[in-house]
This record gives structure tokens, C-alpha cells and sequence, in this order.
């Protein structure tokens, strides 16, 4: 990779945090409308990324971090048109694979019967090519980029004190959020 790219990944990547910043004063407005998702794809990442990240006593889930929400901005700022096409195929794709094996989307699931339906995308080789590890990939950015994800489910220390190059590691411990 070349200087070119790599300044124009970091181009990339600082227009999707600034692009994305309104997301999170919206987050308190119950009231989100889509700028990607409709109603059926919403529900559906909404339900993958809270199975994927569900609440548990230490941490809050995908749905309390608005991975979701953040999923649509996201994809509709930051993903080229091809990406987003394959995205939508898959959810497309993943519905379809549902309706044929339970008569139901998604997201009517229960967890064992979503369990069993990504059992097939986990059972992939890393060679073939999956929209679903990318889908999963976004889910996991969206969660340990949250406010949520860094405070609560990640140790998160907001102002350092003073630089420890050598923490002990306890069984147990929570990783370190980086700011």
C-alpha cells in the first residue's frame, strides 16, 4: 500500500466519524428514521447484532447500543454502492434461507433457531467469500465503538493518569478501550 492509499483511507475514515457524529446525538431520539435500511432489514440487523452481542450482567447488548442505528448511517455514508448491494443481498438471502427452513424471518427466530441458521455462515471456510463475516465485522465495529461498548463492556480508563507499561492480567478482566 502506497502513501496515496493510505491517506486516502484515513480520509475515509475520519469523513465516516465525522458523517456518523449526528448519529449519536440522535440516539436519544426515539424516533430514527432509515437512511439505508427499511423496516424488514433494520429488524433483521437489529436481531443479528443483538444474538451476536446480547445484554448480559457485566454488559449491555447490540440493541442498547444502537449498533442498529449506527449499522444504516454507516453503510449509507461510507460503503461503496457494491457493498451495500451485497449487504442487502445477504439479509435477503438470510430471510429466504429462514423462511425455507422455519416458515419465519429472521428476526421471529428463536435463539436456538438462529443458532442452527448461522451454524452454515460460522461453518465457512475464511476462502469463501461472506457478506455475512463483513455484516458481522460492522456489527463488532459499531459495538466497541459506542459509547456503550467502550465504557461499560471494555475496561475505560477517560483520563490517564499515568502510563503503566505492564498491567497484570486476571483471569476475568475486560480488555482495554483506547481512546
Amino acid at each position: 500500500m502506497n502513501r496515496r492509499q493510505v491517506i486516502k483511507q484515513i480520509s475515509i475514515t475520519g469523513g465516516a466519524v465525522v458523517l456518523t457524529g449526528g448519529l449519536f446525538s440522535s440516539c436519544h431520539d426515539e424516533s430514527y428514521e432509515f437512511s439505508f435500511f427499511n423496516i424488514e432489514q433494520y429488524e433483521t440487523i437489529e436481531s443479528l447484532s443483538e444474538f451476536i452481542l446480547p445484554r448480559t450482567e457485566v454488559s449491555p447488548g447490540a440493541t442498547e447500543a444502537k449498533v442498529s442505528q449506527f449499522m444504516d448511517t454507516y453503510i449509507s455514508a461510507c460503503l461503496k454502492e457494491s457493498d451495500q448491494l451485497q449487504i442487502t443481498a445477504f439479509i435477503k438471502e438470510l430471510n429466504l434461507h429462514t423462511q425455507e427452513q422455519f416458515q419465519k424471518t429472521f428476526s421471529q427466530l428463536t435463539d436456538l433457531q438462529k443458532a442452527q441458521c448461522l451454524d452454515h455462515y460460522e461453518g465457512l471456510s475464511p476462502t469463501d467469500e461472506s457478506t455475512y463475516r463483513d455484516v458481522k465485522s460492522i456489527i463488532l465495529f459499531s459495538y466497541f465503538t459506542s459509547q456503550e461498548g467502550v465504557t461499560k463492556a471494555l475496561r475505560y480508563l477517560p483520563v490517564p493518569q499515568k502510563f503503566e507499561g505492564h498491567i497484570d492480567y486476571q483471569k476475568g478482566d475486560k480488555a482495554w478501550a483506547l481512546s
